[in-house]
């Protein structure tokens, strides 16, 4: 029998079957857990998480972005405002951004275990394309994109790109243009492993 609390204990109750005529004990243990990080459904039915994040910018959120200005505020509480350029807001969809693909970009400073390859990170971002290539994600050492930059997660050939470090590409099965996706690349350091998920089903995976 298992149960649970909201302390985030799990108390699992067993019998030990009793031996040479002993009777039978019923044994209780408690184990405690870390609680799950808060999953919330969002646009297409796909669980989100949505605590414990290094950066949190949500256009459906007025409280992240009001309709006007060039902040989009950071509700991670890490105050990683994104500072917004050209990019076009529009509330269709719930709240958007629209981006020309060359000179619009949201910039934020840094995030917390980027730029370290010996840290565990995750990239997630709902994106609606229309085009087959370019950057979705972009990490750099400088700001604007200098001399060393890299994109988590891309668009190539009409699929989405995710890679982190020196891993391959993984690439998912092509996209719809002007469709909505929530695309996530998963870098697990003590694994080294990335995995490339596409709404929620892991498209693709890579150890070593």
């Amino acid at each position: 029998v298992v149960t649970g609390n909201a302390s985030g204990s799990v108390i699992i109750t067993y019998t030990v079957t009793g031996a040479n005529g002993c009777a039978p004990v019923a044994v209780t243990t408690t184990i405690t857990v870390n609680p799950l990080p808060t999953l919330t459904s969002s646009l297409g039915g796909v669980n989100i998480i949505t605590t414990n994040l290094k950066v949190n910018l949500d256009a459906a959120n007025s409280a992240s972005y009001a309709g006007s200005g060039s902040t989009w505020t950071d509700l991670s509480g890490n105050n990683l405002n994104g500072t917004i350029s050209g990019a076009t807001f529009s509330s269709a969809d719930g709240g958007s951004f629209s981006f020309n693909g060359t000179t619009n970009f949201v910039r934020v400073g840094t995030v917390p275990n980027t730029g370290n390859p010996n840290k565990s990170v995750s990239f997630g971002v709902w994106v609606s394309p229309n085009t087959s290539n370019g950057n979705i994600v972009s990490m750099s050492n400088t700001n604007p994109q200098g001399s060393w930059n890299m994109p988590p997660i891309a668009a190539y050939t009409g699929k989405f790109d995710g890679k982190i470090w020196n891993a391959n590409h993984l690439l998912s099965s092509d996209y719809t243009n002007n469709n909505w996706y929530y695309v996530v690349i998963v870098f697990d350091y003590p694994n080294q492993t990335q995995t490339l998920y596409v709404n929620g089903v892991a498209v693709a995976t890579q150890t070593g």
